[in-house]
């Protein structure tokens, strides 16, 4: 298959971006015949100017177009289409750029002919760096998998077809442009593919066209998909794609989009016009939007339920009312940050005298592994100290970090020190496997109890008491753990809670404090699913652990979940129904598809080992079949 493309960018007022966006395109195109169009839509800065000054000064083959008047995006893209003249199309936004192979994989993933190949996205806060990465497909390369995505009309992550783009142009003129040509395209092609290790970024900033803010122009959203609907009207699964755009276009707009903003009176003029527009899709029966309902927390239902019902129902100040309600309650209750910001140096010596002055009846150890952590590493200490649990001893390794981890480890320690036990180990190598410090930890700890405290989380400071108040009753416990939510980058709790995917079975065992055996915890719900999230989260008896920890060789992906099963069975497990712990999603990590296979072999290894031990009943291996379809489906893995 001959590399022969056409890179189509529009531009518009991105001086400052443009640069970095053609950067990232250029230095990948060794081997490829191609062209990239660049088309100015009338910009008022100085984007053409940067854009000249790069044709000046790179090798490479970028040609100018420029529109006589601002015209959009539509037009601006469906202009270039008709310049182009290879077969394959790809799109990027002027302020967006791509990883560093992005070609090479995209066309890797056409090879087979495919009439449209998508990778997935990640979207880049400008102002904080927090990313998100959003699946290009919801399960296997199917064309309504890549529809039943939020991003899936984007045409940026996309290698496209001339054909196709000429067949279904860019609607012109208006907003969300790419929604009737790309899922229209999508529904209709014979083929879709998925490029793993591609990656496309987003930038998300406040002048974006996408973020601005609510006016009639945003009423276009119901225009692009009544078009979408037209060209796909002759399609065999017509209701079961329009029911998927609507609910994705349409549907989480009306949900997400006005929430945003404060304006109770300003939002009900739009509400008004927009429940109207969308009547013809009735919405409150949209078959997605009742699974959504279905799954969602209470209060999370309830407001999604009376705000549609509001909306569509003609009762648009109501509907305002509760964006209003929403607005306020993700601004100042629900983004929030669970222990102080800014902390430094005094703050954690501070801790260490008080926790100094406690005194608990268990023992327990505080490790805390390490690997370029620098950034969070007073955090993670004050949360470790200012528990309302003494902690006995504290551990830290380091696994040969490159940052200054090790000066900020060295210059504080000595402080700590005055007030509790502090033990350093420095790795001379780095070891490339978490387990194998947990191993080291374990066999240095000088406790009854030992906390594996991941370098990058932090915790709340009823943690340790929490989870500790059944060992002190029962030392038969041998983990005892807690709810973990989710935290992004910048400490701003995003998930407040991982019960829901850990109870896969939908079971209610996690909305109570149990303590249980650990082998009844195994057959009854722990044989499916690895149940405790993230080992911060968790407090382990000291034990002699090694013949566990010979067999975690095996293991690259599902560790933690045969070490945590093989703990179980030596005694009882402990749960405390609290989101206490807080896991921190840095957003940038990709997992290929060699390890999401290996991850799934792994798995199934774990469950033979169940099998032998205890059996399984026909209903477990159904859910256990299940699972693993599931996997196969959300990772676009083959038989």
């Amino acid at each position: 298959m001959k590399k022969e493309i056409s890179i189509i960018i529009p531009c518009y007022n991105t001086e400052e971006y443009i640069a970095k966006c053609l950067d990232s395109v250029t230095r990948q195109l060794i081997g490829f015949e191609y062209e990239i169009i660049l088309i100015d839509d009338a910009s008022k800065d100085n984007t053409v100017r940067v854009i000249e000054d790069y044709i000046s000064s790179h090798d490479c083959n970028v040609v100018l177009l420029k529109n006589e008047k601002n015209s959009g995006a539509g037009y601006s893209r469906n202009k270039a289409v008709r310049a182009a003249k290879y077969e394959y199309i790809s799109f990027i936004d002027s302020d967006d750029y791509i990883s560093d192979t992005f070609y090479e994989k995209m066309f890797a993933a056409a090879c087979e002919n495919a009439d449209m190949v998508a990778c997935d996205i990640v979207c880049v806060e400008e102002k904080t760096g927090d990313t998100v990465r959003c699946d290009a497909f919801g399960g296997k390369a199917t064309p309504y998998a890549l529809i039943s995505t939020g991003l899936a009309a984007s045409p940026c992550n996309k290698l496209i077809k001339k054909e196709y783009l000429l067949k279904y142009p860019f609607a012109e003129g208006m907003m969300n442009e790419d929604v009737p040509a790309i899922l229209a395209i999508a529904a209709n092609c014979e083929r879709v593919a998925y490029a793993a290790e591609a990656t496309y970024y987003y930038i998300q900033r406040e002048g974006s066209v996408q973020n601005s803010l609510l006016s009639d122009k945003r009423l276009d959203i119901i225009k692009a998909v009544s078009l979408f609907e037209e060209r796909i009207k002759d399609n065999p699964e017509y209701g079961k794609y329009l029911d998927m755009v609507v609910f994705n276009q349409i549907i989480c707009f009306a949900l997400y989009v006005p929430a945003k903003e404060r304006g109770l009176f300003s939002h009900v003029g739009f509400l008004r016009k927009f429940g109207k527009l969308s009547g013809k899709y009735d919405l409150p029966h949209n078959q997605n939007y009742l699974k959504l309902l279905s799954v969602s927390p209470k209060k999370q239902k309830l407001f999604f339920k009376y705000y549609i019902k509001f909306l569509c129902g003609g009762l648009p100040l109501l509907a305002s009312a509760l964006c209003d309600a929403a607005y306020f309650y993700k601004k100042y209750a629900n983004n929030r940050y669970v222990i102080k910001k800014n902390i430094g140096r005094e703050d954690v010596i501070a801790a260490a005298e008080q926790n100094s002055k406690l005194d608990s009846p268990v023992t327990v150890t505080a490790a805390i592994p390490n690997y370029n952590y620098a950034d969070f590493l007073y955090e993670r200490l004050y949360s470790i100290l200012y528990q309302n649990y003494r902690i006995n001893e504290l551990i830290i390794l380091d696994d040969c970090s490159t940052d200054n981890s090790r000066e900020l480890i060295d210059g504080i320690l000595p402080e700590i020190s005055k007030y509790i036990n502090v033990k350093k180990i420095y790795n001379t190598e780095n070891s490339g496997s978490p387990f194998k410090q947990w191993k080291r930890a374990l066999e240095a700890a000088g406790s009854d109890y030992i906390w594996i405290a991941e370098a990058d989380d932090y915790c709340d400071k009823r943690l340790l008491a929490s989870i500790m108040a059944p060992v002190e009753r029962d030392r038969a416990i041998v983990i005892t753990y807690a709810d973990t939510a989710f935290i992004n980058k910048s400490g701003k709790i995003m998930v407040k809670t991982i019960k829901p995917e850990i109870d896969l079975m939908k079971t209610g065992h996690w909305n109570r404090d149990f303590v249980n055996s650990g082998i009844e915890e195994i057959k009854n719900y722990a044989f499916l699913n690895c149940t405790i999230a993230n080992v911060s989260s968790a407090v382990f008896k000291k034990d002699d652990y090694s013949d566990i920890f010979d067999e975690l060789i095996n293991y690259r992906q599902v560790g933690d979940y045969y070490f945590y099963l093989s703990v179980m069975q030596r005694g009882k497990i402990a749960f405390k129904n609290k989101p206490l712990n807080y896991y921190r999603m840095h957003g940038t990590n990709v997992t290929s598809t060699t390890k999401k296979q290996l991850h799934l072999e792994e798995l199934k290894r774990v469950h033979s080992i169940l099998q032998k031990k205890f059996g399984f009943s026909d209903k477990q291996k159904e859910e256990l079949e299940k699972r693993y379809q599931t996997l196969k489906d959300s990772w676009k893995l083959e038989e």
